[in-house]
């Protein structure tokens, strides 16, 4: 499994926003590229009051949904950002996947993703994690993986 995330987005800056979900299973492949077809078409109409918005989506080992937006230009508004949040919920509702439990992480042993709960993540604060806080692209390049330990939830959940 490749855990270097450099070349996602490569035309996006590190500044550019990102939002990331966690799907409760991994898709199959004719879900993934029936799901990556309708990212691209809807990035290519995504927009904030109007203006179309610089943006990306990809699916990552057929278990995350990764979208990006570059908001040097146009910033992803609140409206925008519910309309996509409106066209997962029915993508994810139209595959019989849940994009939208919280409580649900990814950790790795460099090969494999194994599902899991906070609690069992908070017994292993030194599991790599695919972490959901993760707010930019440049964070997500560098971070996204990482010690348990090492996350803002961890501290969180120890505090």
């Amino acid at each position: 499994m490749q855990l270097n995330f450099n070349s996602l987005f490569e035309t996006l800056s590190d500044t550019s926003r990102v939002w990331i979900y966690t799907l409760e299973r991994k898709m199959d492949l004719t879900e993934e590229n029936y799901s990556r077809e309708q990212l691209q078409t809807f990035i290519k109409q995504w927009a904030a009051h109007g203006t179309k918005l610089t943006a990306g989506a990809d699916i990552i080992n057929g278990t995350f949904i990764v979208i990006s937006a570059d908001e040097s230009k146009v910033s992803a508004s609140g409206c925008s950002i519910d309309t996509q949040v409106h066209f997962l919920k029915a993508l994810s509702k139209e595959l019989g996947i849940d994009f939208f439990n919280r409580m649900i992480f990814y950790s790795t042993n460099g090969e494999d993703l194994i599902k899991t709960d906070l609690s069992s993540l908070a017994d292993l604060p030194d599991e790599l994690f695919f972490d959901p806080m993760i707010t930019t692209l440049g964070e997500f390049r560098k971070e996204w993986v990482k010690p348990f330990s090492k996350s803002q939830l961890y501290h969180m959940v120890k505090a």
